[in-house]
C-alpha cells in the first residue's frame, strides 16, 4: 500500500464516514480489493471528524496490498453550505458532493457508501457509458 500519488491506472474511489462507520469502510475497502484483483485503486477515506486516531492501524491493514493508495483525511462542509438535517443521515452524507474537488485530476471516480460490501468485479459499473452526464447512481432495492 501507497500513501503517496496514485498511479494514473488507478480507480479513484470515495468513502465518507463518521468514527462510528469507519471499521465498516475498512470492510468495504478489502472487499473491493478482494474481487476486483486486476485494479488498482486510489482510495480516498474522508469523514468531518479526526480520523487520526485510527489512520495508521487502517494504513497497517493495507500495508501488504500493493494495489490500493490510500488517503485518510478531515473534510470541512464549505461555511454556508445547507442540507436537510435527518436522524438517519451525518453530515457525511453530504460529502460525496464534493468528490469532484477532492479527486480533481481523475477522469472518473466512484463513491461508495461505507457499509456495504463488494461482492463482484466493478469492471462493468466502472466501464458503464455515462452518455455524456455528469453523475450516476444506483437504485437501491426497497426504497
Amino acid at each position: 500500500m501507497s500513501t503517496s500519488r496514485a498511479p494514473p491506472h488507478a480507480e479513484s474511489v470515495l468513502f465518507a464516514c463518521d468514527l462510528n462507520y469507519l471499521q465498516h469502510a475498512v470492510a468495504c475497502i478489502a472487499s473491493l480489493l478482494a474481487n476486483n484483483r486486476e485494479m488498482h485503486f486510489d482510495v480516498l477515506l474522508v469523514g468531518t471528524q479526526d480520523l487520526a486516531p485510527a489512520a495508521a492501524r487502517i494504513h497497517r491493514s493495507f500495508a501488504a496490498e500493493p494495489r490500493i493508495t490510500l488517503r485518510i483525511e478531515k473534510f470541512a462542509i464549505p461555511e454556508g453550505f445547507s442540507y436537510p438535517r435527518h436522524h438517519r443521515f451525518t453530515v457525511e452524507t453530504y460529502i460525496r458532493f464534493w468528490i469532484g474537488e477532492l479527486f480533481p485530476n481523475a477522469h472518473r471516480a466512484l463513491y461508495l457508501d461505507p457499509d456495504i460490501i463488494v461482492t463482484a468485479g466493478i469492471t462493468e459499473l466502472w466501464n458503464t457509458d455515462l452518455k455524456g452526464r455528469t453523475l450516476a447512481a444506483v437504485p437501491i432495492p426497497g426504497s
